[in-house]
């Protein structure tokens, strides 16, 4: 119930963008700036939140499994993605996009508000690690896959897979273990601005729905296809394999936000950049997004979380 008016609260912040966005009120650089202020601001002071506000460290056996849990996720999914495209009957042009939407989830946008929702700020620890994964294979594996055949193949710099985003992890872990002393006027801020990307993401995702007409995500029978697999077979399938082995109530809910969030909006532009199509990453973030406020509490329900 909890997650279901979460995704509710979410659709009404995606319909603001829309309207926003279709109205002129926010035009591209409103975006592009809003953008910023969450990717640089608000997700990092979400995560530090969680760490200056636990009483007590974590258990090196949680970090342990969660390391374990980052493992199966993503080779979960890197597996799945190797077939899926083959299985929809997708263009061979097209099946390096299908697999990267596949692989990497809208875990930052939508997946760390979810988990702070849900769980409050010291589980975004456990979700925080799975960054880590997130942003090494995307400039590598998902970079290398959406690279047209024959192309000269790009050289991954290490200063792409050291960001904000890896940063904020680092210093959540550090805070994690040594207890600072942090005055409460800087934990109300930190906890404030972390508050932030709750409602302005799903703004920003409501407002870039916005290129192209709503109805065209319907109309494509295997983007449809793709998005039951990814939000409905393939979190559901994992969970049931995780729930064999974990039972801490916190992970195993961390783990299903992160199989179940739609496609990463980062997707599009490693796809943009890389001479793949961008814009059927976009439609399948947009779709998969639309999808989500009622396929994530239904893996929720099916999964009794």
């Amino acid at each position: 119930m909890i997650l279901l008016q979460q995704m509710l609260a979410m659709l009404i912040f995606m319909l603001i963008g829309y309207i926003l966005r279709k109205s002129g009120h926010l035009d591209q650089s409103g975006m592009n700036s809003l953008s910023f202020i969450i990717v640089n601001i608000g997700n990092p002071c979400m995560l530090i939140s969680g760490a200056i506000s636990r009483a007590e460290a974590p258990s090196g056996r949680m970090l342990l499994l969660t390391v374990i849990l980052c493992f199966f996720v993503y080779g979960f999914t890197i597996l799945c993605g190797l077939f899926v495209p083959r299985l929809l009957g997708t263009e061979p042009e097209d099946r390096g996009v299908y697999r990267v939407m596949l692989i990497f989830s809208n875990i930052g946008f939508m997946g760390f508000p979810l988990i702070r929702a849900m769980y409050g700020a010291e589980a975004l620890l456990y979700a925080s690690l799975f960054t880590i994964p997130f942003n090494f294979l995307i400039y590598t594996y998902g970079s290398s896959i959406l690279q047209p055949k024959g192309s000269e193949k790009k050289k991954i710099r290490a200063g792409n897979m050291i960001n904000i985003g890896t940063i904020a992890c680092a210093v959540t872990l550090f805070l994690s273990f040594v207890k600072l002393p942090v005055p409460e006027f800087l934990v109300t801020s930190v906890d404030s601005l972390g508050a932030l990307p709750t409602s302005l993401s799903m703004v920003v995702i409501g407002a870039s729905m916005t290129e192209f007409p709503i109805r065209e995500l319907f109309t494509d029978v295997r983007l449809l296809g793709f998005s039951f697999i990814k939000m409905l077979v393939i979190p559901i399938a994992g969970m049931l394999i995780i729930r064999l082995f974990v039972h801490d109530p916190v992970l195993v809910g961390v783990s299903m936000v992160m199989l179940a969030t739609p496609v990463g909006s980062l997707v599009a532009m490693i796809a943009q950049q890389n001479g793949a199509d961008y814009t059927l990453a976009s439609k399948g973030i947009a779709l998969t997004t639309l999808l989500s406020i009622v396929t994530m509490p239904l893996v929720s329900l099916v999964m009794g979380i």
